[in-house]
């Protein structure tokens, strides 16, 4: 009800290898929780209400969104923690008369390229968080999909779509991304860059994966040869 089979979406593509700590991705069934929520009046209704107030309705969300999400987690040289979000859209259109509403809320504001600067997050007429000028990062459609990072460097990576084969992250963070509802994978190089020497992992990554009644877990050692009950 809540979940799909599996990806529909093919993330791989789209993040880059270079100091990646770890990939989720997840198949939410939109028309499921749908569904669902016909079922629970109160809890349908604060939803509408929110939608409502953002300038959405349910219908609209289910026409323009596959459910498909993928969130990647990066650190940098400056020792700082970066995102890249993304969703399989399936009506482009409808996805920009969403973002257009977020410039008329002030909340989003259009660069000449296409993209959006994320000025504040929100519900209009209800609260809203923003940075004094400054902004949260940038937002931009590309290949069927709606993106999202804090990090000029993965936006200017991205823009144009699909990364070179040598720049996409490798097989480690690629693992059970098909097949699934849910995945998550994470090597921990990058990871132990965060800690530098005050934390020492004898760890090479981890996976975790769900499907139908189907639950996988895999921590791998950095030397697979060692015993690690010593």
């Amino acid at each position: 009800m809540f979940f799909k089979k599996e990806l529909e979406t093919d993330f791989s593509p789209y993040f880059p290898g270079e100091n990646l700590i770890s990939v989720q991705a997840l198949a939410l069934d939109l028309k499921g929780i749908d569904e669902f929520l016909s079922t629970r009046p109160q809890a349908q209704g604060y939803v509408d209400f929110l939608l409502r107030e953002s300038g959405m309705d349910r219908p609209t969300l289910l026409k323009t969104f596959g459910g498909d999400l993928m969130l990647a987690t990066y650190f940098d040289d400056e020792e700082d923690f970066n995102l890249l979000f993304a969703t399989g859209i399936r009506d482009e259109e409808e996805a920009r008369n969403i973002l257009q509403k977020g410039v008329e809320s002030n909340m989003l504001r259009p660069e000449e390229d296409g993209s959006y600067r994320v000025a504040g997050f929100g519900v209009p007429g209800a609260f809203s968080i923003t940075r004094g000028g400054a902004d949260y990062g940038r937002i931009w459609l590309r290949d069927g999909m709606l993106f999202f990072s804090n990090h000029a460097g993965l936006y200017e990576k991205l823009k144009d779509g699909k990364l070179p084969t040598s720049e996409r992250a490798p097989e480690t963070h690629l693992k059970n991304l098909k097949n699934h509802a849910f995945a998550m994978n994470m090597g921990f190089d990058s990871f132990q860059r965060i800690f530098e020497e005050s934390l020492e992992l004898d760890l090479g990554s981890l996976h975790f994966s769900a499907a139908d009644s189907k639950l996988d877990f895999l921590l791998q050692l950095k030397h697979q040869d060692a015993n690690s009950l010593k």
